[in-house]
């Protein structure tokens, strides 16, 4: 069960190590970690099937670190599309103004696909997920910008919640 430095913080997060995972032999702070388990019946091949699949390394782009090697179903594409128009943003607000944009067409807010897919936007060497899109020409970040930047290019990416491999019953992971 996946833990921090506290003794006590596992939640239900689990992991299953395909390697030694020594690193979990003794932490940072001389706690050590419980590791245990037994894959049954064909479980195994589930394993192998998910170890299989494209390994992306996502700690830069959610901000959590045990994502280092997260298989994905489909080839992750970071910030590399480019968006038609330009953007502005102002330092301490979460609003873009785009001039030539389609952010409806282009874009998806986690805000109206909840559980679903949704868009980031790097605008000038800053990334944000979208929140909302409230017109072609406007929408809603995350968090507020913390530089002005006024008429400039901005990229997006395809990381959308489909791309990963999820399970909703333990039942998936069993048959």
């Amino acid at each position: 069960m996946a833990r921090g430095a506290s003794v006590n913080s596992a939640t239900s997060q689990w992991f299953i190590n395909t390697q030694p995972n020594t690193a979990l032999d003794v932490g940072p702070a001389g706690q050590e970690f419980t590791t245990f388990g037994r894959v049954i019946g064909n479980g195994m091949t589930v394993v192998d099937a998910i170890f299989a699949r494209q390994i992306t390394d996502l700690t830069n782009i959610t901000g959590v670190g045990a994502l280092t090697n997260t298989p994905l179903q489909n080839p992750l594409v970071p910030l590399t599309r480019s968006l038609t128009g330009t953007v502005s943003t102002s330092t301490g607000s979460n609003t873009v103004t785009g001039v030539g944009t389609r952010f409806t067409q282009e874009l998806v807010a986690s805000q109206s696909n909840p559980g679903g897919s949704r868009s980031r936007i790097s605008i000038g060497g800053q990334t944000f997920n979208v929140q909302s899109i409230t017109s072609d020409t406007q929408l809603v970040l995350d968090r507020a910008a913390t530089q002005n930047n006024n008429a400039v290019a901005s990229t997006t990416d395809g990381l959308v919640d489909n791309d990963f491999i999820r399970f909703t019953t333990i039942g998936e992971i069993l048959n």
